[in-house]
């Protein structure tokens, strides 16, 4: 493979994994307000469901134990990887329980399940970013932050637009499957080293 394919597929599968951890994060604290709204939530109710939010203002204190993961034996690339992996399939975890739970479940089972979907999903992000930093070489790094700021845009038009447009078709459950789908496709990339190395 060419080094020029090789940068091409780990930017295009950066960009993905972006997409697939903003979209639920939108839907999560855009598109479910809205829906709440219509179910006849209040707006303190909502407001304070927004309150599941709040772990992404911590991130950095959650990059430290990313940070010190003992790399040996283990690479620095792979302790990266395996994080990716724990925060993101709890975040997927999340995803799955947030579709079973259905829209009559209670506020307090969907608060926890939001904010623990809000740590996990903060948390996978930190590792992609610095697999992102010690994968490209550093003429390859603006074109990285422009796939991510396009990525991170997409995710918000599909997060916080399609995925109500498929709730209002299908029900609960689909929007919540479908972004489940993205991110456990992302974590196969990130796991495979043939797509991120």
């Amino acid at each position: 493979m060419s080094e020029r394919l090789r940068l091409g597929l780990q930017q295009a599968a950066l960009g993905w994994v972006n997409f697939a951890l903003t979209a639920p994060a939108i839907y999560l604290w855009l598109g479910l307000p809205l829906i709440m709204r219509q179910q006849g939530w209040s707006g303190t109710d909502i407001g304070l469901f927004q309150l599941a939010g709040l772990p992404a203002v911590f991130k950095v204190l959650l990059a430290i134990p990313v940070e010190r993961w003992p790399s040996s034996p283990l690479s620095r690339v792979q302790a990266w990887q395996r994080w990716a992996w724990l925060t993101g399939g709890g975040f997927a975890l999340c995803l799955v329980a947030l579709a079973a739970a259905g829209d009559d479940a209670g506020k307090i089972t969907l608060f926890a399940l939001a904010l623990l979907a809000a740590l996990l999903s903060t948390w996978a992000d930190i590792p992609v970013q610095a697999l992102a930093i010690r994968l490209l070489p550093p003429q390859a790094r603006p074109l990285a932050g422009g796939i991510r700021a396009a990525a991170t845009f997409a995710g918000a038009v599909v997060g916080g637009g399609g995925m109500l447009l498929l709730q209002q078709a299908r029900g609960w459950a689909p929007p919540f499957v479908t972004l489940d789908a993205g991110v456990l496709s992302a974590l196969v990339m990130v796991a495979d080293r043939k797509s991120v190395v």
